[in-house]
């Protein structure tokens, strides 16, 4: 099997109607665009529409690598594909999705079961890019490692004038009173400086003073509010760096967001929630496309966990926000061509109006017996999936699954640091791209 991109997904085809294509080669045997396989030994692909998954599993279970294969699927069906990591080790695992996979036995399985063999690649189909804010941190970073021929993978992202604005306006904590006196100062200066590219922090702080002065709001404190947010996001000066909108326009890469040089827990969901505001509503709003969106949420239930007893009281209200986020996101976002991969170790950890939107599970390890039950499977079942199965419950179907190992490399235990990725693509390279 000789295999460049343009033979897995031919270029022009991408410029076509999605849809359409999806329709004439969805019932083709093509192992690349497959998740895994049937106890029949059929190839099982998932739904080619705009319909949200959700990954469940312990720890361990293997989450992260089906969701990788399921990044990889997306991708080569031409979709725009994002990762956000919102986990507290700020994992940036998936720059290794530029290097091959090199585990011996993922690629016997994908040679023995799916006829897929590596070598046979003529080009390497996937380009990952891990972006962060321009922390201090993250600059000292590339500076340090700037003659490293993997450094290209680790860009800064920043935000417009305008984009900082709109975030502050929509995730600033604030009481009652405060709240209005932000969303009125919000709409006032937004009527006043329609054009976007001519909004700055500064001119939106004094409407907030304003408005705020006679009220018994501290809108010093406010303004000290603002100011914190601006700063986080904003990040410090560099001359090289990727905005928002190009990011989003940008199909040829899987664009990964890490928060790895981002000191303070309340500075990293700052900053998530940030991103999650941030594309959804230049996805919606502002880019003219027909093409999907395929948004991989990493750990979601950080995001938008169940219950108080899975909420962090340091981060409460952020996690309170982007669960209410999430629930609108979901609920509205299939009709505007965005689709989302959520992973969540337990069934129960979700709104469950999120849930509910989610057309497909792939169900790993798990142990609840009374999720088994829901399922209509016996609880060892769930109790004793190997790392290399899942069961798959779509709309009218439901069956065990062999996985589709990834194509890619996927870190391995304890390379999670962006250094780690550094060392591994120097090594490939000096090794002439053979492991």
């Amino acid at each position: 099997m000789r295999l460049s991109l343009e033979e897995i997904w031919p270029r022009d085809v991408l410029e076509e109607d999605l849809h359409r294509y999806e329709e004439k080669t969805s019932h083709t045997e093509n192992p690349l665009l497959a998740f895994g396989l049937t106890k029949n030994n059929k190839l099982a692909y998932p739904l080619s529409g705009p319909s949200h998954r959700l990954i469940m599993g312990q720890t361990g279970a293997g989450k992260t690598t089906l969701a990788q294969t399921l990044m990889e699927i997306d991708f080569l069906r031409g979709r725009k594909v994002f990762e956000l990591e919102p986990a507290l080790e700020a994992k940036s695992e998936r720059a290794f999705m530029n290097l091959p996979n090199n585990d011996s036995r993922m690629r016997q399985v994908l040679l023995e079961k799916f006829g897929i063999d590596i070598e046979d690649f003529k080009e390497w189909p996937f380009k990952a890019v891990v972006y962060s804010p321009p922390t201090s941190r993250f600059v000292n970073f590339l500076k340090k490692y700037e003659n490293s021929p993997g450094i290209e993978f680790f860009r800064p992202l920043t935000f417009t004038e305008a984009d900082l604005i709109d975030i502050i306006a929509r995730t600033l904590p604030t009481g009652s009173i405060e709240g209005l006196i932000v969303a009125d100062a919000y709409d006032q200066y937004t009527s006043a400086v329609k054009k976007r590219k001519k909004r700055n922090i500064e001119e939106f702080k004094n409407y907030v003073q304003e408005i705020g002065e006679g009220t018994n709001v501290n809108i010093e404190n406010t303004l000290m509010k603002i100011n914190r947010f601006y700063h986080v996001l904003k990040g410090v000066e560099i001359e090289k760096r990727t905005s928002l909108k190009d990011m989003i326009k940008n199909r040829d890469e899987i664009s990964v967001f890490t928060t790895h040089f981002i000191e303070r827990p309340e500075d990293r969901y700052i900053w998530t929630f940030a991103i999650l505001v941030t594309v959804y509503s230049n996805w919606i709003d502002n880019l003219k496309r027909d093409y999907l969106m395929s948004f991989f949420v990493a750990d979601a239930n950080l995001l938008a966990p169940n219950s108080a007893r899975d909420i962090v009281e340091k981060l409460s209200y952020f996690q309170t926000l982007m669960r209410q986020e999430l629930q609108v996101y979901v609920k509205i976002s299939r009709g505007k061509n965005m689709a989302w991969t959520l992973d969540t170790q337990r069934h129960d950890d979700l709104s469950p109006s999120i849930v509910s939107e989610c057309k497909e599970w792939f169900v790993k390890r798990m142990y609840a017996r009374e999720f088994a039950q829901k399922l209509g499977v016996e609880p060892r079942v769930l109790r004793t999936l190997s790392i290399e199965k899942a069961i798959y419950v779509g709309p009218l179907t439901k069956y065990r699954v062999l996985l589709r190992p990834p194509i890619s490399r996927k870190a391995s235990a304890g390379e999670y640091a962006p250094i780690h990725f550094l060392d591994a693509y120097e090594r490939w390279e000096n090794e002439e791209a053979n492991y």
